[in-house]
C-alpha cells in the first residue's frame, strides 16, 4: 500500500508542478476590511494569528491581522488552466459538509477516515463523519472566464470613470454606475463571485444579458437576477409574463462582503443560487419557449459603494455538484445510470467503489466510472438489510448532516426531519478529531489552493517563509502547502475593531498598493529611506523601498494646478494672445510703477520682506521672495523661508513679480500653438515665457533683470521692459524632441555660467531624473511644496535635508500630500500638470521628390513598443493593438479631409495586398470624424483596411500624428519598426522596402527566384 501511496503522491506533484508553471505567473491580491488593498505574495511567518505579506513597495513583509483581511485572491487565465486541464484527470472533490472540497486521488476509505492524495498537501485523512460525496474532478468544466479583467470584454454605460479596476477588482466610482461584461456565458454555467461593498448596499446583478449599451438599467432582460430588496438578497427570474422570486440572505450584519455560486440553465429556465461552499440556498426554475441564449452580465450600482472582486464562468453539464440538503443518497455514473444507495468502501488494490444499495447489497462500481456519489456514514454494518426502516434504507444509513452556516449570512431554512436535525447535531459534534481537537479560534478563514482545494479552518505558525501551515476542519492533521500553491483566502467573518494611532492616519499609493496606515517614527541611524510605514491591521512597519516611487495622500486628492498666477490668486487659468511688445513696454497702458502690490511676509523672528511672491522650483519647492537679479550665472533673491540666496537656471521653474491684473479666456488648441516651436528654431528655442500684467504672452530669451528693467532677446533683437509691466517668468526647460537630455540650448545662460554651483547642477540635471537620490516632495497647508532627503520622523515631525533649501522640516499634522521617489520633479511636474511644454511645429504634410523624403527610422517610437490602445471599428467591434501579434500591423493615420491622406491611403493598400495580408494587416485610424465621414470615404476610395474610429483622437496623440497622413509598422513583437510622415513618390517605395524586411518577404522572394535559376 506503501509503495501505492508513493507512486500516486509522485504523479500528482509532477503533475501539479505542469500546473503551477502555468497557472502561478499572476501575484496575488490583497483586501482588508478598510478597503485598502495590495499586490504582492504571502510568506510565512511564526504567528498564528497573522498572515505574513510581502509586496515591492516595502523592504520588509507586513504581519496582518487576520481578522483585518477581507480576502486574498489571484486572477487565472482561463487558457492557462484549461491547457492545464490534464491536472483533474483521474482526481476527486471531496465535498465536506462545512463546504470544504478536497481535490485528490482516493486511496483509501475506512470506517473513521478516507485517505486522500493530494497534488500540493501531500497526503491527507479526512473525517469519514464530514464528508459528503465524492465527485469526479474531470467534470469541473472548462473555465470560461476569470477576472474581473481589465480588457475590452467590459463596456461601461456612462462615463468612462465610473468604474475603475483596482488590484484585480471591478469598483462603482458612484451611485448609479452601470456596467457590461460580455463574458460569453454557455447555456449552461457555473458562474462564482464575490461582491464587497460600503455602507448600505443596493445593487443588481444580471446573469444572462444582451451584450448591448444602448438599454437602460431597468430594461436589461436577463435569464436571472441578483437584487438588493431592504437588506435582503433575492434571486428574480422574470420571462415571457412569468416569474419567480426567492429571498437568500440578510445583508443588514457587520461583514460588507458575499460570496456566491449560480447554476444558470438558459435551456430550462433554472437558476439555482450557493452560499461560498458550494450549498444551495434556492432554486427557481422558470420556463421560457424559444429563449435566446445571453451571453453577457449587468452589473449596476445604487449604493455608496460596490466591488466585484471576484468573477469566474465555467461551463457546466447541468449535473449539480453541489452538496445536497435533501433527498435520497445516490450514486451517478459517467454513462448516466443512477444507482440507488450510497457508497461504502473502496478497493485501492482493484480500484473498485463499493456502493450499497438501498436494498441492502453491495455493487462494485470502477473509480473512473463515477460521475458522483453520496457517501454512507462512519461504522455500517456489514450485514444491514434493507427491511430494517420504513423508508428501506439500512438503519446505519443517514442523510447528509444539517449544513454548517457562516457567521455572515443566514440561508433560508431548508426543509429537513427532526431525525436528520438531531443526526446533525450528532455529526457537528464530532467535527474536530482527538489529535488536533482544540477550542475553535477566533481566525477561522478559507483557504482556497490552485487546484481547487478550499479548506476552513485556521492559520498555523509556519515551516519556514515559503511554506504555510493550515489546521483544516474534518483533516487529521494540519496541512503543509508552499506559498505558491494558494490561490485565495476568504477572511475570518469576525469583525476588526481598528486600533488608535499615534500619527495622522494616511494612504500610501503606489501602483496596485494602496494602504491606509500612518507613519511611524524613525531614529536617523536607517540606511533606508527613512519613511516608516505602519497600515491599519498590520502589527509590524516596514520602510517604503527608496526603489519605487509614489505618494501618501492625507487629504481628499487636490484639483491639479493648471496655472500659479500669483499668492494672491491661486489657480486661476490665464488667457492666451498674440504676443504682444508693447503691451510688456507699457505703451497706453501700465507705467511703470504702477499697480505693484505690496505683499509683506512674515519670517519666523517677525520680520518681513515687502513685495515677496512666490518663486517656484522645479523641484517643486515654494518660497516667497524678492527676485533682486537674473543674469547669466542665475538668479540671486532673497527669502525669509530660506537661507538660500543664489539658484541656478536649471532649478527654476518659475517667478511672481507682480499680480495678474487680466487675463483671456484660453483653450488647449490656443495654448498649443502658443508652446509650438517653428523647426528651424529647434536648436534655439526660445527659453523663458514672460506673462504681462494685462495677460499676453511674450517667448524669448531672458538675458538679465535688474533694477526695473528685464532684457529680452527675441529674434537676435534685445528689448527692455519694465518690470512693472510682467507678472510672471516661466523657464521653458521641457521640450518634447529632446530625448530626455535636459535643457541644453539654454546658450545665454547655461553654456556661459562660470558659477560651481550653477555647472554642478546642470551636470546633475542633464541624467534622467530617476537616476537621482530617493527624495520626498511634502505639500502642506496653502498648497505649498517642500523636497528634500528625508532623514527620520520624530515627535510628528519629519525633516531631512534639501538641495536647495538646507535642513528642513515639517509637521505630519500639516501634511495634506508627499510625493516620493527618485523622480520626484517629473512626479511634481505632473502633479501640477504644467502646460509649459514645448513641441516642434508639424512636418508637411508631403514630401516633394527632392530626397528629402524621411526613411521612417528617425522617429523617437522605433524600437520602442507600440503604445497600445482600444478602438471601435466602423461596424462597431472592437479592437485592440496588443493582441494583434498574428500579422505585421500598418497603422493609417488619416482624415477625409486630408487631401494627402486620399491620395496615399490607396497606394498604401496596394502595396499590403502585393506583399499578402496574411502576413500584413492594415489598420486605417481616422482622426476625430463621423463613422458616416469615414465610411463614405473607404467607399470612394475602395481599401480593404480595417477602419477605426479614434473620435477623440487619443490614439493618434500617442503616436505623435501631429502630420497626416502618418503611416506607422508595428511588427509581431509589437515593436515600432518604421514611422513615416507625409506621402509624395519616394514614400511608396521605401514603405514597400519596409515591409518586405519586417515580413521576410524579400527574403522569400529571393529564395523563389534562386530555386527557379536553378
Amino acid at each position: 500500500m506503501a509503495t501505492r501511496f508513493n507512486s500516486i503522491l509522485s504523479l500528482c506533484c509532477s503533475v501539479a508542478c505542469v500546473a503551477s508553471t502555468a497557472l502561478c505567473s499572476e501575484p496575488l491580491r490583497l483586501r482588508l476590511e478598510d478597503g485598502s488593498f495590495s499586490s504582492g505574495e504571502i510568506v510565512g511567518i511564526e504567528h498564528s494569528d497573522r498572515l505574513g505579506w510581502k509586496c515591492d513597495v516595502f523592504d520588509k513583509p507586513f504581519e496582518f491581522d487576520l481578522n483585518a483581511i477581507r480576502s486574498v485572491t489571484k486572477s487565472v487565465d482561463a487558457d492557462a488552466e484549461n491547457q492545464a486541464g490534464h491536472v483533474a484527470a483521474g482526481n476527486q472533490f471531496f465535498e465536506l459538509s462545512d463546504g470544504s472540497l478536497i481535490v485528490g486521488q482516493l486511496a483509501e476509505v475506512h470506517d473513521d477516515w478516507i485517505t486522500v492524495v493530494t497534488a500540493l498537501a501531500g497526503k491527507v485523512k479526512i473525517d469519514r463523519s464530514r464528508t459528503l460525496a465524492i465527485v469526479d474532478a474531470g467534470y469541473a468544466g472548462r473555465l470560461i472566464y476569470s477576472g474581473p479583467v481589465d480588457d475590452d470584454r467590459w463596456q461601461r454605460l456612462g462615463e468612462a470613470t465610473d468604474w475603475e479596476f483596482e488590484a484585480g477588482s471591478l469598483v462603482a466610482q458612484k451611485q448609479g454606475a452601470a456596467i457590461i461584461g460580455n463574458l460569453q456565458l454557455p447555456s449552461k454555467s457555473q458562474i462564482s463571485l464575490s461582491l464587497a461593498w460600503r455602507g448600505t448596499p443596493d445593487f443588481v446583478v444580471s446573469l444572462g444579458t444582451w451584450a448591448t449599451t444602448n438599454l437602460k438599467a431597468d430594461e436589461i432582460v436577463a435569464a436571472a437576477r441578483l437584487e438588493v430588496w431592504p437588506n435582503q438578497l433575492a434571486v428574480v427570474r422574470e420571462v415571457d409574463g412569468g416569474a419567480d422570486i426567492a429571498m437568500l440572505s440578510d445583508l443588514s450584519d457587520a461583514n460588507p462582503r458575499i460570496d456566491l455560486t449560480v447554476y444558470l440553465d438558459q435551456d430550462s429556465g433554472t437558476v439555482t443560487v450557493c452560499d461560498s461552499h458550494g450549498r444551495p440556498w434556492e432554486s427557481l426554475s422558470v420556463p421560457s419557449k424559444n429563449a435566446p441564449l445571453l451571453p453577457s452580465v449587468h452589473i449596476a450600482n445604487y449604493g455608496p459603494s460596490l466591488s466585484l472582486e471576484r468573477f469566474e464562468v465555467r461551463e457546466w453539464d447541468g449535473v449539480a455538484s453541489t452538496i445536497h440538503a435533501q433527498g435520497d443518497l445516490s450514486v451517478l455514473a459517467t454513462s448516466g445510470t443512477r444507482i440507488d444507495g450510497a457508497i461504502r468502501g473502496y478497493d485501492s488494490k482493484t480500484q473498485e467503489l463499493q456502493i450499497q444499495l438501498a436494498s441492502g447489497e453491495l455493487q462494485l462500481l470502477p473509480l473512473n466510472q463515477l460521475r458522483r456519489g453520496d457517501l454512507f456514514q462512519a461504522n455500517l454494518p456489514t450485514d444491514a438489510k434493507a427491511t430494517d426502516t420504513e423508508d428501506g434504507l439500512p438503519p446505519s444509513v443517514i442523510q447528509p448532516p444539517a449544513l454548517e452556516t457562516d457567521k455572515n449570512s443566514t440561508p433560508l431554512a431548508t426543509p429537513q426531519t427532526d431525525e436528520i436535525a438531531a443526526t446533525a447535531a450528532k455529526s457537528s459534534g464530532s467535527a474536530r478529531n482527538t489529535a488536533i481537537d482544540q477550542p475553535e479560534a477566533e481566525h477561522t478563514i478559507e483557504l482556497v489552493l490552485m487546484d481547487r482545494t478550499r479548506l476552513k479552518g485556521r492559520w498555523l505558525p509556519a515551516v519556514d517563509a515559503q511554506t504555510i501551515r493550515f489546521d483544516a476542519d474534518g483533516l487529521q492533521e494540519s496541512a503543509t502547502v508552499n506559498v505558491d500553491a494558494v490561490r485565495g483566502i476568504i477572511g475570518s467573518p469576525a469583525r476588526y475593531a481598528t486600533q488608535d494611532s499615534p500619527s495622522l492616519i494616511g494612504t500610501v499609493k503606489v501602483g496596485e498598493n494602496q494602504l491606509r496606515g500612518f507613519l511611524a517614527a524613525t531614529d536617523g541611524n536607517q540606511s533606508d529611506s527613512a519613511l516608516l510605514w505602519h497600515p491599519i491591521g498590520s502589527d509590524v512597519a516596514s520602510s517604503i523601498s527608496t526603489n519605487t516611487s509614489g505618494a501618501i495622500i492625507y487629504r481628499d486628492p487636490l484639483p491639479k494646478i493648471e496655472v500659479r498666477n500669483s499668492a494672491e490668486e491661486p489657480n486661476k487659468p490665464v488667457g492666451v494672445l498674440a504676443p504682444a511688445v508693447g503691451m510688456f513696454l507699457g505703451r497706453n497702458r501700465v507705467q511703470a510703477g504702477n499697480e505693484v502690490a505690496k505683499v509683506p511676509t512674515k519670517t519666523g523672528q517677525g520680520a518681513t520682506i515687502p513685495d515677496a511672491r512666490e518663486i517656484m522650483f522645479r523641484a517643486g519647492d515654494a518660497v516667497d521672495g524678492v527676485v533682486e537679479r537674473i543674469d547669466e550665472r542665475g538668479m540671486t533673491f532673497r527669502s525669509a523661508q530660506t537661507s538660500t540666496t543664489f539658484a541656478p537656471h536649471n532649478l527654476i521653474q518659475h517667478v511672481w513679480l507682480n499680480k495678474l491684473r487680466n487675463t483671456t479666456d484660453t483653450s488647449p488648441e490656443k495654448l498649443a500653438r502658443l508652446m509650438t516651436v517653428p523647426r528651424s528654431m529647434k536648436n534655439d528655442p526660445p527659453t523663458h515665457l514672460f506673462i504681462a500684467t494685462t495677460g499676453d504672452y511674450l517667448r524669448g530669451r531672458l538675458v538679465r533683470l535688474e533694477g526695473d528693467k528685464v532684457s529680452v532677446e527675441i529674434r537676435l533683437e534685445q528689448i527692455e521692459i519694465p518690470i512693472a509691466n510682467i507678472s510672471q517668468i516661466v523657464w521653458l526647460h521641457d521640450r518634447k524632441w529632446e530625448d530626455d537630455k535636459g535643457s541644453t540650448n539654454n546658450k545665454s545662460i547655461d553654456e556661459n555660467s562660470t558659477d560651481p554651483q550653477a555647472s554642478a547642477a546642470t551636470s546633475a540635471d542633464s541624467k534622467a531624473d530617476s537616476m537621482g537620490p530617493f527624495l520626498v516632495h511634502a505639500i502642506g497647508k496653502e498648497d505649498r511644496g517642500l523636497t528634500f532627503r528625508p532623514q527620520k520622523v520624530s515627535d510628528g515631525v519629519i525633516s531631512g535635508s534639501g538641495e536647495l533649501l538646507g535642513d528642513c522640516a515639517i509637521a505630519v499634522a500639516d501634511l495634506r500630500q508627499m510625493l516620493f521617489g527618485r523622480n520626484i520633479a517629473d512626479q511634481v511636474r505632473a502633479f501640477r500638470e504644467d502646460p509649459w511644454t514645448l513641441s516642434l511645429a508639424q512636418i508637411p504634410r508631403v514630401y516633394m521628390d527632392d530626397g528629402s523624403a524621411p526613411s521612417g527610422e528617425n522617429s523617437s517610437l522605433v524600437g520602442k513598443p507600440a503604445p497600445d490602445f482600444l478602438l471601435r471599428s466602423i461596424s462597431g467591434e472592437a479592437f485592440r493593438l496588443s493582441k494583434q501579434r498574428d500579422r505585421i500591423v500598418v497603422l493609417d493615420f488619416w482624415a477625409s479631409w486630408c487631401g494627402p491622406c486620399m491620395q496615399t491611403m490607396p497606394l498604401v493598400d496596394e502595396v499590403v495586398a502585393e506583399l499578402g495580408t496574411d502576413k500584413i494587416h492594415l489598420v486605417a485610424v481616422n482622426i476625430q470624424e463621423t463613422a458616416a465621414k469615414a465610411q463614405a470615404a473607404v467607399d470612394r476610395l475602395k481599401v480593404a483596411a480595417t477602419v477605426l474610429l479614434d473620435s477623440d483622437g487619443q490614439a493618434a496623440a500617442a503616436y505623435a500624428a501631429n502630420a497626416i497622413p502618418q503611416t506607422v509598422i508595428v511588427d509581431r513583437n509589437g515593436l515600432v519598426t518604421h514611422v513615416f510622415v507625409g506621402g509624395g513618390p519616394k514614400f511608396v517605395a521605401q514603405l514597400k522596402l519596409a515591409l518586405q524586411t519586417a515580413s521576410g518577404t524579400d527574403a522569400e522572394k529571393n529564395t523563389a527566384e534562386k530555386n527557379t535559376a536553378q
